[in-house]
């Protein structure tokens, strides 16, 4: 799996490891794995435009980048964090997978439920008290009826897949085709798409072969 921001991409290996591509530094054509996540295991990744998240095997989540708006899950007085950190308002959840939108952030919980942090003005976090000018903290649980499977979470955008099986697949999209429709060498605010394109195995050949780069790593990348 691959998380693409505005200034770097994030990769996910098959053996959990999270590695990180520079997309403002012309000198770093190689993924790298990340210096401070060395020695834990993950399970999912997620990013856009500035903020990402990555998902530990047991359900922690840590978190990386502007927190302006609380879309770290962090407080208030924290502006940002530039290593990836704890996110401690999230230890009393089971997290499964972390979707991180443009100024606020989706969780889901291995039991379904949805639990949202961030800007809430177009009613994004789904809460039933609506839109708000207020950032949502500390993350409450949105008001999802049903057994929540997928999220996303775009600019000012949610959806919530429930009642049914995730597609394979999901969204349907090859990895060839994925970097196709992405621009490396521009900032990628033009599509703010938090990539995830599941089963596709890719190794170190491919990834040089697509991505134009190369990766300081043996493990295959699942995108």
């Amino acid at each position: 799996k691959v998380a693409c921001c505005d200034e770097f991409v994030l990769a996910l290996s098959a053996g959990g490891k999270l590695f990180e591509y520079s997309l403002i530094n012309p000198g770093q054509r190689k993924f790298m794995e990340v210096s401070e996540l060395k020695g834990l295991k993950f399970t999912d990744v997620s990013g856009t435009f500035f903020h990402c998240f990555a998902v530990t095997c047991d359900g922690r989540v840590l978190g990386r980048g502007p927190n302006d708006c609380c879309q770290l899950g962090l407080k208030k007085d924290v502006k940002s964090a530039n290593q990836f950190i704890p996110i401690d308002s999230l230890k009393k959840f089971k997290i499964q997978k972390a979707f991180a939108g443009c100024s606020h952030s989706l969780f889901l919980t291995i039991e379904g439920k949805v639990i949202v942090c961030g800007k809430n003005y177009y009613g994004e976090l789904m809460l039933l008290s609506g839109p708000s000018r207020e950032y949502v903290y500390p993350p409450v649980e949105a008001a999802v009826t049903g057994n929540a499977t997928f999220c996303f979470a775009g600019c000012c955008t949610s959806f919530v897949l429930v009642d049914t099986e995730v597609p394979a697949n999901c969204p349907n999209m090859k990895i060839e085709e994925f970097v196709r429709s992405r621009d490396f060498t521009k900032s990628a605010k033009k599509s703010s798409l938090d990539a995830i394109v599941e089963e596709e195995e890719v190794n170190d050949e491919t990834l040089t072969e697509v991505f134009d780069v190369s990766i300081d790593t043996n493990e295959e990348i699942t995108v």
